[in-house]
């Protein structure tokens, strides 16, 4: 998937600004083509979702052509878009793909499996969340599941994403699946599936108290097997049987959290093998042995994106939260002027190009770069500590630091900021 991504530019956004209609779940929208073009693309997807099968999916696809949305695509930079359930904070983030003509249904089939992966992953995530911060209700759950399983072969095997659903059996979760009565596609026997989920518990047991340093890629390879459907039945039953799921989730990712540390340090000769001298404040992530890890990003503007998120958790503790660029656009600058001296021309440019962004045609300007930073966080809070340890580092689109206050320490020399 690395080279599709790569070869149709395929990205995650805010969904802030996105019409409705193409927030609707597994819809793939091609913007801004002719509709004969747009016709030929469908008959293409649809040829090659003949060769997939849907029972292996957590959505069921379309593919719509979209002419009324003018300029669209030229704002966002792209020519097909599809909503992407963040299954973490509720959100509903967009991901976006750039095609030439020919190859469009193979780029909404792209974004498919890309959405597919990602959903996978979140799902894969919180099931672990889940046994980490909730045991014995985990256990529950999964006894329950499973004598139901043996009573019958129909069970949920799809998902609808609703946000904040209301559902009384499955809201607490934002997941909201729908009934089937085809036959489940299995990858593995339920005698397999249960072994699996039964030895989660002790697996993340063996992580945390580090009997085993190899736990977590164990984990991952063992859920990795385990078929769509049956990942998705185990949260269902979760949310039925606790109703305090998402509490103890919570509580999990904090755990996950108080594992780790943030030290900021103002730049010395000494950190020359981390730090370039362009850094004034150099920041580091300390694990429990305190072991510490030097925090760098592709751009210098993601830098001081999470650095925003960092001051902004050692200032106000639990009280901090998702913080709007818009609202901290002036403090942003004097964050940006502390730590890399930058003239202010320069730095305006960048908080400019964060919003919007110029083109060559007069009057037409062009989705700014945010959600491209805040990829890079957390990209890169994912290549540093890894899944589901990450997902409590991971900032933007409703997600913010959770680090306990107490394990930020920052240099004194760096002035006071007041996020909002």
């Amino acid at each position: 998937m690395k080279i599709a991504n790569s070869i149709f530019n395929i990205r995650i956004i805010s969904s802030e600004g996105i019409p409705s209609p193409l927030r609707k779940e597994g819809m793939v929208t091609i913007l801004g083509s002719p509709k004969a073009l747009g016709n030929y693309a469908h008959r293409l997807y649809n040829d090659i979702l003949q060769g997939i099968d849907i029972k292996a999916t957590f959505y069921r696809y379309d593919l719509s052509i979209k002419e009324e949305y003018s300029g669209l695509d030229k704002y966002l930079e792209c020519n097909l878009i599809a909503p992407l359930p963040n299954l973490v904070t509720g959100e509903i983030e967009m991901i976006i793909a750039t095609a030439q003509p020919e190859d469009l249904g193979l780029a909404a089939v792209a974004i498919m499996n890309e959405i597919e992966n990602r959903t996978r992953n979140a799902i894969e995530s919180t099931i672990a969340l889940f046994a980490l911060g909730a045991p014995d209700e985990y256990r529950f759950a999964v006894e329950i599941l499973f004598n139901r399983l043996s009573r019958s072969n129909n069970y949920n095997s799809r998902i609808s994403f609703k946000g904040r659903s209301s559902s009384k059996t499955i809201g607490r979760l934002g997941y909201l699946p729908a009934q089937t009565q085809e036959d489940a596609f299995r990858k593995i026997s339920d005698k397999d599936i249960r072994e699996v989920y039964d030895n989660l518990p002790d697996r993340y047991s063996d992580l945390y108290e580090k009997r085993n340093p190899d736990a977590a890629q164990v984990v991952r390879y063992s859920l990795g097997v385990i078929d769509q459907q049956s990942l998705v039945a185990l949260l269902v039953e979760a949310a039925k049987t606790d109703k305090r799921l998402l509490q103890k989730l919570q509580n999990a990712k904090r755990k996950m959290a108080a594992k780790y540390g943030l030290k900021v340090k103002q730049w010395s000769s000494d950190q020359k093998k981390n730090f370039k001298d362009q850094y004034r404040f150099c920041l580091y992530i300390i694990d429990e042995k305190g072991n510490e890890k030097p925090v760098k990003f592709k751009n210098n503007p993601s830098y001081c994106i999470f650095m925003m998120y960092v001051l902004d958790r050692f200032s106000r503790g639990v009280e901090a939260t998702s913080l709007s660029f818009k609202e901290n656009e002036e403090e942003f600058k004097r964050l940006y002027r502390s730590i890399f001296n930058e003239d202010y021309e320069q730095i305006d440019s960048f908080c400019e190009e964060m919003i919007h962004r110029p083109t060559n045609v007069k009057g037409i300007v062009r989705k700014g770069r945010f959600d491209d930073y805040i990829k890079d966080i957390n990209d890169t809070m994912d290549e540093l500590v890894g899944c589901p340890d990450s997902i409590s580092l991971k900032v933007g689109h409703g997600q913010f630091l959770e680090i306990p206050q107490q394990n930020i320490e920052i240099d004194r020399n760096l002035p006071f900021f007041k996020f909002i």
